[in-house]
């Protein structure tokens, strides 16, 4: 959830949307206005959390496998799976989690934003902590 909200600011917050402003003034100041946003709208639901779209019985389903993004690669092998590498030549769309880690400013620890993120973001740091 963390590493999330980082890349909401980055990306979408900063990149995107052209917004300025550090880390604390976005999850001060727009963030709150950005979690009761129309679903409808995919560029602003980056900002929510993730656990507001997936109903608690899949989650809690035993048989539910939630794999972290950067363990996507190795899914085929998991789930025994034969895959066909697609090529990636020719493609010219920017992936969306493609941050610039140097863009705005993370003025806050990672504690410091767990603890601003509050309540609403609860159940993405239960399942998180339940997955590490």
């Amino acid at each position: 959830p963390i590493a999330r909200a980082k890349s909401a600011y980055r990306s979408i917050f900063i990149g995107r949307q052209q917004e300025t402003g550090t880390m604390s003034t976005y999850l001060r100041d727009y963030l709150p206005g950005y979690l009761a946003s129309d679903p409808a709208d995919g560029m602003l639901n980056h900002h929510k959390p993730m656990s507001w779209f997936f109903p608690p019985e899949l989650r809690n389903d035993p048989r539910t496998l939630f794999i972290e993004t950067s363990g996507l690669n190795g899914l085929p092998a998991l789930l025994d799976i034969d895959i066909s590498a697609v090529s990636k030549r020719g493609s010219d769309m920017p992936h969306m989690l493609n941050v610039n880690k140097k863009t705005g400013e993370v003025d806050l620890t990672d504690d410091e934003i767990r603890a601003e993120l509050g309540a609403d973001f609860a159940d993405d740091f239960a399942l998180f902590d339940q997955l590490s």
